[in-house]
């Protein structure tokens, strides 16, 4: 790759078919020579939009280890990408070679909201035996960055602010595991911080208090939900709301096909999915949870103050649920009792 394009510059490239395109950036370093080590000097730091998504923000690529970023957009008539200088550069952004082709489908996708985590310690994130890790932060519209050395390298770094959001690339009509990794790396105490998290518009976490739920500090908390998604894009929007404090935050988000054998982390070692999924969502107050393992116990509460024990019914890895008659509609916070620890789910009664 001896050849590049340099400076602040776009590309717009035509696409003849509206639908799902995988778009490859290709880099190598011709003019600087050898890395510099991070952070003491980044000579060349950039950030790519694609689609009016920030893809790659502050991207140095000697630090990436990744050859070629990829990425998954839906076009109707265009994609357009535009390279322009990050705020530490002393040199402009470039480009060697762009090329895109059309796909049928999107791949599981695991974002780290900051640089990328690599391979550790033979962790294995699919069901494939590959060491797959976490991309670089991308496909997001504003918010910041914030490093502070969390519990593992997934949670040592944060995007946080008053309100952002990711929008994710999926496929209309398909079931997806939508799993947030939350780690408090700032805060010391409960009440310091509160926020509200929506898909497409509607709220699936509200005053989520991570110190309150996950124990303290340095603690992660990882938060999994069923969704559908409507479009090609799914929105998931981080925000303060009516009580919120401080600022939303969020270390990294997994989006995986439902019911696929997926392996990932959970609290720094390799291990088997033990997801816990609810359907439907929203419900009329009769619901199914599907848990890998033995719920012991049910229980919902909401803000108000309702409390109620769940009655339900097993069948295999399957439990059938339901809350009592004229219970209110609103959203409630499940707490599901397994072996020797409790798990949270919210679930949503619309009539």
């Amino acid at each position: 790759m001896k050849s590049e394009r340099f400076g602040i510059f776009s590309y717009e490239i035509p696409v003849e078919e509206k639908g799902l395109y995988k778009v490859n950036l290709h880099f190598f370093e011709n003019y600087l020579g050898k890395a510099v080590p991070y952070p003491q000097s980044m000579p060349r730091a950039f950030s790519v939009d694609i689609n009016n998504l920030t893809m790659l923000e502050e991207f140095y690529f000697y630090l990436y280890k990744k050859g070629t970023p990829s990425f998954y957009v839906p076009a109707d008539s265009l994609i357009k990408i535009d390279f322009y200088p990050g705020r530490r550069s002393r040199n402009l952004p470039m480009v060697n070679a762009i090329d895109w082709a059309k796909v049928e489908s999107v791949p599981n996708l695991y974002v780290s909201c900051g640089e990328p985590v690599w391979p550790y310690r033979g962790r294995v994130y699919n069901k494939y035996g590959i060491y797959r890790a976490f991309d670089a932060d991308s496909y997001f519209v504003g918010g910041q960055v914030y490093r502070g050395g969390g519990s593992d390298f997934l949670y040592d770094w944060e995007r946080y602010g008053k309100d952002f959001k990711y929008v994710l690339p999926t496929e209309k009509g398909e079931k997806y595991t939508l799993t947030l990794y939350f780690e408090e790396i700032y805060h010391e105490q409960v009440g310091m911080r509160r926020f509200n998290v929506s898909v497409d518009g509607f709220d699936i976490l509200e005053n989520l208090d991570i110190i309150s739920e996950s124990g303290g500090k340095y603690i992660p908390l990882q938060k999994s939900f069923s969704i559908e998604a409507k479009s090609e894009l799914t929105e998931i929007r981080f925000y303060l709301g009516e009580y919120g404090i401080d600022n939303a935050k969020v270390s990294a988000i997994s989006l995986e096909k439902a019911g696929q054998e997926n392996l990932r982390m959970t609290n720094g070692e390799q291990a088997g999915v033990k997801e816990t999924t609810l359907w439907p969502n929203p419900n009329n107050g009769i619901f199914t949870i599907l848990s890998q393992e033995p719920l012991l116990d049910i229980v919902a509460f909401n803000l108000l103050g309702i409390r109620e024990k769940l009655t339900f019914e097993k069948r295999g890895n399957l439990y059938e649920v339901k809350f009592s008659n004229g219970i209110p509609k609103g959203t409630y916070v499940l707490k599901l009792q397994k072996e020797g620890r409790v798990e949270s789910l919210k679930v949503v009664v619309i009539n």
